[in-house]
């Protein structure tokens, strides 16, 4: 019976590990702090600091001056429309088209928080950059929401495989 009490415990805590597997993978954050539309004009820049942090942005690098500490900085070169993407280390993805006009004498090379800025235009014209660049985002918290989840799964399937075995055992 000792034997059959080890062998069922064994694979209970075995497929409790590949079950509690793809729960990590469908608990990633969405992302946020991202307007999916906005304008600004060449010589502006914009900054953000999406949530999740740490991801890494897809962008024009012929169309934007970019620079990343904490925040990630864009400035606009040339007018057009475009897509900056941010993709998060849990695989999440955001594009945000940008519309980069003229020159505005009243604008040039001003800082645009994106807080304060609304996206604007229901037009939906978005053009993939030629050039793209991706640029990582050092994260100090790299996956702790991933393995929360795969912690937590773990743990409730262990207990209820332990109960088990234990009721089995008792028999």
């Amino acid at each position: 019976m000792k034997t059959a009490y080890k062998i069922i415990t064994m694979l209970l805590f075995v497929c409790s590990i590949l079950l509690a597997l793809p729960v990590a993978a469908f608990a990633a954050e969405p992302i946020e702090g991202l307007p999916d539309r906005f304008e600004m004009h060449v010589g502006d820049e914009i900054s953000w600091n999406p949530s999740p942090f740490g991801g890494k942005w897809e962008y024009d690098k012929n169309a934007f001056a970019a620079t990343f500490s904490s925040v990630a900085v864009f400035q606009a070169l040339e007018e057009g429309t475009y897509t900056i993407t941010y993709k998060s280390i849990e695989g999440e993805k955001k594009d945000v088209v940008i519309v980069v006009k003229a020159k505005d004498s009243s604008s040039v090379g001003s800082n645009i928080n994106s807080s304060s800025s609304a996206a604007s235009s229901a037009q939906s014209t978005s053009s993939l950059a030629s050039s793209p660049s991706s640029i990582p985002i050092p994260n100090p918290d790299t996956g702790s929401r991933s393995i929360l989840g795969l912690m937590g799964a773990l743990a409730v399937l262990v207990g209820i495989g332990t109960v088990i075995s234990i009721t089995l055992r008792k028999k």
